[in-house]
């Protein structure tokens, strides 16, 4: 599991380079290891066509936690780009909130710094 963890943590940030660098932030979004094995993007359907985060990340959760409870989902992570202050100091991360089988709420934060043509991970 380590390794399907490893790979879908690098497809979160190829995907993440591409929205950052393309605007500037990105809204929420889900990707998940179906049952085949498979990384995937985790869709929520609202309404709006511009949704608050709020609303954003409440569907993505409900998806993701239903989808690993079900068995459609081996794992989900739930991706938002936050601002983490440590020492006093801000630092733009993405925030991974994954749901797992027997785990269903971990999070981890991973600071990046955006250059020009690239983003790096930190």
């Amino acid at each position: 599991m380590k390794k399907d963890i490893e790979e879908l943590i690098k497809a979160i940030k190829e995907q993440v380079q591409t929205f950052l660098l393309d605007a500037g932030d990105f809204y929420p979004f889900g990707t998940c290891i179906d049952r085949n094995d498979k990384i995937k993007p985790v869709s929520a359907y609202l309404n709006d066509d511009f949704p608050s985060s709020l609303e954003l990340i409440s569907m993505l959760e409900k998806r993701l936690k239903e989808g690993v409870q079900n068995g459609d989902f081996k794992m989900g992570v739930l991706v938002i780009d936050v601002t983490v202050k440590e020492n006093n100091i801000n630092s733009d991360a993405i925030e991974l909130h994954f749901f797992q089988p027997n785990n269903l709420e971990d999070r981890q934060y991973v600071k990046y710094i955006t250059h020009s043509s690239y983003i790096e991970f930190l």
